[in-house]
C-alpha cells in the first residue's frame, strides 16, 4: 500500500494514509477543459463566422494543429488524474509525510 522510500522509525505508529480532497482534482480538471475547448471553440467560430480560410491544405492544416492541441491537452488531462490517485500522506504519531 505504501510506495517508495518511506521507514517508520522503531516506536512510530502510522495513524492514517490520506489523500487531497476531491477538489482539487475536479478544480484543476476543470481549468483545463477551458483551456482546451475555448481556444479551438472561438478558433472554429471566427472561421465559420468570417468564411473558409482558404484551400484545402489550409483547412487541413487548421484540422492537425488542433488534433494536435488536444491529443496534447488529453495526455496532461490523463497526467493530473495519475498524480491524484498515486499521491497520498501518511500522518504518523510524529510526522506527516508525502508518499508519491
Amino acid at each position: 500500500m505504501i510506495r517508495g522510500s518511506f521507514s517508520p522509525a522503531k516506536d512510530e505508529e502510522v495513524l492514517a494514509l490520506t489523500r487531497r480532497h476531491p477538489f482539487f482534482l475536479y478544480s484543476k480538471m476543470a481549468f483545463v477543459a477551458a483551456v482546451v475547448v475555448l481556444p479551438l471553440v472561438a478558433m472554429w467560430y471566427l472561421i465559420v463566422r468570417f468564411g473558409s480560410i482558404g484551400d484545402d491544405s489550409q483547412q487541413w492544416v487548421l484540422v492537425t494543429l488542433s488534433a494536435v492541441w488536444l491529443a496534447y491537452w488529453v495526455f496532461r488531462f490523463i497526467f493530473i488524474r495519475y498524480r491524484y490517485e498515486n499521491e497520498a500522506w501518511l500522518v504518523t504519531d510524529r510526522r506527516l509525510v508525502h508518499v508519491f
